[in-house]
């Protein structure tokens, strides 16, 4: 299952190898992300991230995902420049904060490192341009004064023959707002108090899929499944 919440912080990956000339090409900020992953250079990757806005609260919170990112042990396979998923959601509500973006996203960086031990991993991190210079996206927060329970973990699994081709919509609360969004996604978790409904749609003969909700960890929810054309629907009690 892929989570949204490593995305939705921005701050995933690295930056230059040092204080000298910025990246004004692809070739370049390619570049000096691969050598700044390589040489596990902290300093590199802080200075080439985009921070207007940020608070120091955030820009600790990045450093720390930053660091994450250098104790990836697997060696470096490939860095390259992909378009923004069609899906990509600049904006997040989640534990009483508005996350947004330091500066508007033209791609996504992705790095991916051979299998090891523990399989492949890759990351993928939104990147921008900024009077000519590239940058990884830096992520700044509002406080939206929630009083509310702390937002926990929630989700989806779309699973079955045909899961990949669903058309889902799914609304949620997350730290008192509400908030709705189409999914590629087939399974997914974020942060939020709770799903308030999912539409599944089939628009294939080929389908049989089913549906369950989760949150905390925990089953609330499995469908019927989904044969052929046709809707499931998952609507919260109270509704």
């Amino acid at each position: 299952m892929k989570s949204l919440v490593p995305l939705l912080f921005f701050c995933l990956t690295a930056s230059s190898l040092s204080f000298g000339s910025p990246p004004k090409t692809e070739e370049e900020f390619v570049s000096q992300v691969r050598a700044a992953l390589s040489t596990k250079n902290t300093a590199a990757m802080d200075a080439l991230t985009y921070k207007e806005g940020m608070t120091e609260d955030d820009k600790a919170m990045a450093a720390r995902i930053q660091k994450m990112m250098m104790e990836i042990p697997s060696e470096i396979e490939d860095v390259a420049l992909r378009p923004l998923p069609k899906d990509f959601q600049s904006v997040a509500i989640l534990r009483g904060k508005k996350m947004e973006m330091t500066g508007p996203p033209v791609g996504v960086i992705d790095v991916t490192y051979k299998s090891g031990a523990s399989g492949s991993q890759s990351t993928s991190t939104p990147y921008t341009v900024v009077d000519s210079v590239y940058y990884l996206v830096g992520s700044k927060s509002t406080d939206l004064d929630w009083k509310g329970p702390p937002d926990k973990n929630i989700g989806f699994m779309v699973t079955g023959q045909g899961q990949d081709h669903v058309n889902i919509h799914v609304q949620w609360n997350a730290s008192g707002v509400t908030q709705t969004r189409q999914f590629s996604q087939p399974s997914i978790t974020f942060w939020g108090q709770h799903i308030d409904s999912i539409h599944v749609e089939s628009h294939s003969d080929d389908t049989n899929v089913t549906m369950t909700v989760l949150e905390a960890g925990e089953t609330i929810h499995t469908s019927e499944p989904l044969v052929g054309k046709g809707t499931i629907k998952y609507q919260r009690k109270g509704l």
